[in-house]
C-alpha cells in the first residue's frame, strides 16, 4: 500500500491449512492498523472435506443423528451399529440397514392413505369452490340441482364479479364455516403442543419406532428409534440405501487398490484399520 487506503497481505502460516489474509488500512501516520483475519480452506482442506457420511467421525454422528434427525447420518450410524453388534464388515451393512427398511415400511401405503385423501380433497375443493362462486354455468347448474334458490336476475350484467354477488347467498355460509371450522382446529392445535401434546402424526411416528425396536432388540433402540420416526410415512428408503452401498463398494474398491499399490495387500478389519491411516 501507498499513502492512504485499504490493502491486503497474505500469510500462510506452517501451522495451519489454511491461508491467511490479513485486512490492513493505513492510517494518517502512515502505520497500518489491522482490522481482521480470516482464514480462508486450502486446497488440502477442500480434499479432507467430508463428501459422505461415512467420512463423519462419530461425535459428529451422534450430533446429526440426536440434533438434526439427519436420515443419511442415521442410516451411517445403524452401519456402524450392525459392525459392532453382528461383527460383519462395512460393505455387508447394506443388509442390515434394508431389514429395518423393509420392516418400518409395512403397509406403508395404508399408512399414507389418510393423508393422500386429505391432500387431494383440499385440493378438489379448493379448486372446485372457484367455478361455483364465479363460474356462471357452473352456479347456474349448482343451484338448480342442489341449492334451488332464486335464479340469476335477468338484466344483471354476466360478469364474475355479478356472479359472485349472487352466488355468495349460499356459498358464504359453507365457505365461512369451513374456515373458521380450520382456524380453531389450528388453535387448539397449537395449544396442545404448548401442553407437551403430541398430535396425531408424532404419536403415530412414535408408535413406529416403537415397534421397530421391538423387532430389533440387538441394536441401539434409540438409533432403531431415530430411524423409524425419521423415515416414517416417508418414501421407501430401498432406493437410496441401494445408491449409498454402490458408494461403499466403489470407495472400498479405491481404498483396496490404494492399499496394494502401497504393498498391503490385506483385507477385513485389519484392512478397515490400515486404510484408515
Amino acid at each position: 500500500m501507498v499513502g492512504g487506503g485499504i490493502g491486503v497481505r497474505q500469510t500462510i502460516p506452517s501451522h495451519v491449512g489454511a491461508r491467511r489474509f490479513s485486512l490492513l488500512r493505513r492510517n494518517g501516520a502512515g502505520n497500518a492498523d489491522l482490522l481482521s483475519v480470516h482464514e480462508i480452506p486450502s486446497a488440502k482442506d477442500a480434499r479432507q472435506m467430508p463428501r459422505h457420511p461415512s467420512d463423519i467421525s462419530g461425535e459428529g454422528l451422534y450430533i446429526l443423528c440426536h440434533g438434526h434427525k439427519d436420515v443419511e447420518a442415521i442410516r451411517e450410524a445403524l452401519r456402524r451399529e450392525a459392525m459392532a453388534v453382528d461383527g460383519i464388515e462395512y460393505e455387508e451393512t447394506s443388509k442390515v440397514v434394508l431389514q429395518l427398511n423393509d420392516a418400518n415400511s409395512d403397509w406403508l401405503w395404508l399408512q399414507r392413505l389418510p393423508y393422500q385423501v386429505s391432500i387431494y380433497s383440499a385440493l378438489i375443493a379448493g379448486w372446485a369452490s372457484l367455478p361455483l362462486v364465479f363460474h356462471e354455468q357452473t352456479a347456474v347448474l349448482f343451484n338448480e340441482y342442489l341449492v334451488h334458490g332464486d335464479a340469476l336476475e335477468a338484466d344483471v350484467t354476466r360478469t364474475c364479479f355479478n356472479i359472485g354477488t349472487w352466488t355468495w347467498g349460499w356459498m358464504e355460509p359453507q365457505l365461512g364455516t369451513v374456515s373458521f371450522f380450520l382456524l380453531c382446529v389450528q388453535f387448539a392445535r397449537e395449544q396442545a403442543m404448548e401442553l407437551g401434546i403430541r398430535p396425531f402424526t408424532d404419536r403415530r411416528k412414535k408408535a413406529m419406532g416403537t415397534a421397530l425396536v421391538a423387532k430389533f432388540p440387538q441394536y441401539n433402540p434409540k438409533l432403531v428409534r431415530a430411524y423409524a420416526e425419521a423415515t416414517a410415512l416417508k418414501k421407501n428408503e430401498r432406493e437410496a440405501i441401494m445408491v449409498e452401498q454402490a458408494y461403499i463398494e466403489a470407495k472400498m474398491a479405491a481404498l483396496r487398490a490404494k492399499r496394494i499399490a502401497q504393498g498391503f495387500p490385506i483385507h477385513g478389519a485389519e484392512f478397515i484399520d490400515a486404510a484408515r491411516t
